[in-house]
């Protein structure tokens, strides 16, 4: 599968493009969260070509949560945060959220810089970690665009989560950190990225904002906001090594720092 966003017409709108391999291959297009298939594309015309889709783009027909168990970006997030960890409350049809959701890149660089609180994170017996970290990147009663998140920020307006503040910036306030086109194998997003999400000295980008739910609206970010403290567990032995710690955050600070 593959991803190509696109400018529509509707101003800061855009569209995702993305296929599925198969026989036939099956081609989808996402707006403003609305996941459409195309049933009958490359209808030509004197001044252009026409895909017939099978949904009207822009209306949302599903929760925060059956969004996280279908797009393929976000299948890591919905497996960490399973009924276990929290994830049903994003069935309730009456409370809002706005939910900054990191995509499959973010837990596999977890795995690959920092593979023991990986290994926590999937863990069920580390449930109630999981869940402060992912009230970290959720705001509730609260359906909130990017660029009413970044409005709020601008005007030095703390982004209340459950769990800490968040700040939204453009990329040209972010003091130079560079954007890669392409990101990811397989999660690859074309266009630059426009906004990033602040927490704790850390960043993420957001590469898929503006999804919206039912009950709802979903950022996707590139990074999981959290330190190896957030999976740590007291320990009564008072003469533990400091030194996996000592390495933990040496891990973490090369992974968001950069």
């Amino acid at each position: 599968s593959g991803h190509y966003q696109v400018d529509s017409l509707a101003p800061g709108k855009k569209l995702l493009l993305n296929f599925v391999d198969g026989n036939p291959r099956t081609y989808y297009v996402e707006g403003r969260g609305v996941n459409a298939t195309i049933t009958k594309p490359n209808i030509a015309a004197t001044d252009g070509v026409i895909h017939i889709i099978n949904k009207v783009l822009g209306f949302a027909d599903v929760s925060v949560y059956e969004k996280l168990s279908t797009d393929p970006m976000l299948s890591k997030t919905f497996e960490v945060t399973t009924p276990e960890h929290g994830n049903e409350d994003f069935k309730n049809k009456d409370m809002k959220f706005t939910l900054f959701a990191p995509n499959n890149e973010a837990w596999n660089n977890i795995y690959k810089m920092a593979p023991t609180e990986h290994k926590k994170i999937m863990s069920l017996q580390f449930g109630y970690h999981v869940k402060v970290i992912f009230r970290r990147h959720t705001i509730v009663g609260q359906v909130l665009t990017i660029e009413e998140l970044y409005n709020l920020s601008k005007n030095n307006t703390r982004l209340p989560t459950i769990s800490g503040n968040l700040e939204v910036k453009l990329r040209n306030e972010t003091g130079g950190y560079k954007y890669d086109l392409d990101p990811y194998p397989g999660q690859r997003v074309s266009n630059n990225f426009d906004y990033a999400l602040f927490w704790n000295y850390q960043h993420a980008r957001v590469i898929r904002p503006n999804i919206n739910c039912t009950n709802g609206i979903i950022h996707i970010i590139d990074h999981v906001l959290m330190t190896p403290e957030d999976v740590t567990v007291a320990s009564g032995s008072s003469h533990r090594s400091l030194f996996p710690t000592f390495l933990s955050c040496a891990v973490f600070a090369m992974l968001y720092m950069n």
